[in-house]
């Protein structure tokens, strides 16, 4: 998957065997037209850890407004196999995905009433707050708070007399690690490396 990947370099290229493929031609955003005109509902699941797919999922969302869709972002790495709580470390998943996928396919596949046309269509986790939270729309509606640099590099919600920057010295030595949101991609790959040599 590397290779082929670092073999483009512009969206236009094409990365499979046959140059007539390229991987503008195989973006969803390319079948966004057919995809709206399905009139399927889609569910985009993914974690705030999730490298790059939680921003595709969100974008998912936000375009293609096929009734039923909706949009779910854990506390979670690639695959929902561990919550990450940055603060305490990660542990496994509660989450059960299967469930969810279950669930789903029997709202839209089978006609089962699961509950699932009556919930909102956004749910999402708080990493911080390390809370479950509903919306109507993405992003939640938010309320605007202006904060002030306060004395002794505190925020304030008044403008505070001769606290107006704080210095910061910048420690090039530390960085994210495998820690970050890109990082736990290669977690998991090393992680299914041991699992299926």
């Amino acid at each position: 998957m590397y290779e082929t990947v670092m073999r483009a370099r512009y969206r236009d290229d094409y990365v499979l065997s046959d140059p007539a493929i390229t991987g503008e031609d195989t973006s969803p955003h390319a079948f966004h037209d057919e995809l709206q005109a399905s009139q399927l509902p889609f569910y985009s699941l993914t974690g705030w850890y999730d490298s790059a797919f939680v921003q595709g999922s969100i974008k998912r969302y936000l375009n293609v407004t096929t009734p039923g869709s909706k949009l779910t972002i854990g506390p979670w790495k690639h695959g929902i196999v561990y919550d990450v709580t940055p603060r305490e470390g990660n542990e496994t998943s509660q989450f059960d995905l299967v469930a969810e996928h279950i669930r789903y396919f029997d709202e839209h596949l089978r006609g089962i009433d699961t509950g699932m046309a009556d919930e909102a269509p956004v749910h999402y986790y708080t990493m911080v707050e390390n809370a479950w939270k509903t919306a109507d729309t993405w992003p939640p509606e938010a309320e605007t708070l202006t904060l002030y640099a306060g004395n002794d590099s505190s925020l304030s919600n008044a403008v505070c007399a001769g606290a107006e920057l704080d210095p910061y010295q910048v420690d090039y030595s530390t960085g994210t690690t495998l820690s970050s949101r890109w990082g736990m991609m290669a977690v998991n790959e090393m992680l299914l490396d041991d699992i299926h040599p």
